[in-house]
């Protein structure tokens, strides 16, 4: 997008494997499983991507959300647009 702002958000499995469990109300396991399928699914979409375009994406910004909450991240982000002028 022209004017957009590329954020990646990441964080640790351990991390993402609790938050999948007590969001979804899940056992250890299950979430285990849940987040295998999604990796599944990220995968083939990275190899879409891959496919249709010849550059690796490129991020203004990358958070770890064990770090930041989605409060701060949308925070940071707003205020990187606004000095971006994008906002």
């Amino acid at each position: 997008m022209h004017n957009g702002l590329s954020v990646r958000l990441e964080a640790p499995e351990e991390w993402r494997l609790k938050q999948i469990a007590f969001r979804e109300a899940l056992t250890e396991t299950q979430a285990k499983l849940r987040l295998a399928e999604e990796a599944e699914k990220r995968e083939y979409l990275q190899k879409i991507y891959e496919r249709r375009s010849s550059r690796k994406p490129i991020y203004h910004l990358t958070f770890n959300c064990s770090v930041f909450s989605l409060a701060q991240i949308a925070t940071i982000v707003y205020r990187a647009m606004k000095l971006k002028g994008r906002a």
